[in-house]
């Protein structure tokens, strides 16, 4: 029973070596795993070039109506965004794909301001920022209340609290991208190598070897797995702070994929 196991899993891994081989040198699947590393350098790289240049940005939900608004929408140090609510603070937060500072300011601010020689302040950004952008941040807006108010001014980050939307740019694009190639991988890349063994003749040689039917279906499938992983690593790999939960979606881009190379 075990020497009939080991046997299968050689025959179906030697099946889907050979494939997993032959796609490195097939034009049409190594394209599509380059388009897919150009789009996730294009879109990781396209708010550094468009935002590099220009001031970092502040969401502010004000609880009453500070003064120092008006200051900050006059300087040219910072792009102010005002919410309505802590919630909608949070969720402008959670939708963007840079680093966004938001604070909230109490209703007596001003009174604060005016009673106390330095002020404390509560920051929120997106849980995925690094620490190299999150100090910067709080670096560049503790400087600026500070010349604002005349006063120290001191920021606390909380990053634990705010999470992307799930309906947030970032996460839109990273679940469309893993769905899309999914399908294109997922219902192609058998396919793709069925059809040029056929080409170059080797399918023959494949249907007269020991090999039954279910193994070179489960070869080829092992294969299909793999370049589909292989997709969903580069994917994942631009996009690891967003991922707060890998057990789940490890669990469902390989259940989806082999849903569809089986299909």
């Amino acid at each position: 029973m075990r020497k009939t196991i080991r046997q299968n899993i050689r025959i179906i891994w030697a099946i889907a070596a050979k494939d997993i081989v032959d796609g490195l040198k097939n034009r049409s699947i190594l394209s599509s795993i380059l388009t897919v590393l150009f789009l996730m350098v294009f879109y990781k790289g396209l708010p550094i070039l468009t935002d590099g240049s220009r001031p970092p940005q502040l969401a502010l939900y004000d609880a009453g109506e500070s003064q120092i608004i008006a200051q900050l929408e006059n300087s040219a140090d910072v792009r102010l965004r005002q919410t309505a609510s802590q919630e909608g603070l949070e969720r402008y937060l959670g939708s963007e794909n840079v680093v966004v500072l938001g604070l909230t300011l109490p209703p007596d601010f001003d009174q604060i301001n005016a009673a106390r020689t330095e002020i404390n302040l509560s920051g929120y950004v997106d849980h995925w920022a690094s620490d190299s952008a999150i100090v910067k941040t709080q670096t560049h807006f503790e400087n600026l209340f500070t010349t604002l108010l005349g006063k120290p001014v001191h920021i606390s980050i909380q990053h634990d609290k705010v999470f992307t939307q799930p309906d947030g740019g970032q996460a839109f694009f990273v679940s469309l991208s893993v769905v899309v190639l999914l399908f294109i991988f997922g219902l192609s890349i058998a396919p793709t190598l069925m059809l040029e063994e056929r080409e170059t003749h080797t399918m023959d040689a494949l249907l007269v070897s020991p090999a039954s039917n279910n193994q070179v279906i489960m070869g080829k499938s092992l294969a299909g797995l793999t370049y589909c992983l292989v997709g969903i690593a580069l994917i994942l790999a631009f996009n690891a702070a967003l991922v707060v939960h890998w057990s789940v979606i490890l669990a469902a881009v390989t259940l989806g994929a082999l849903f569809l190379i089986l299909k």
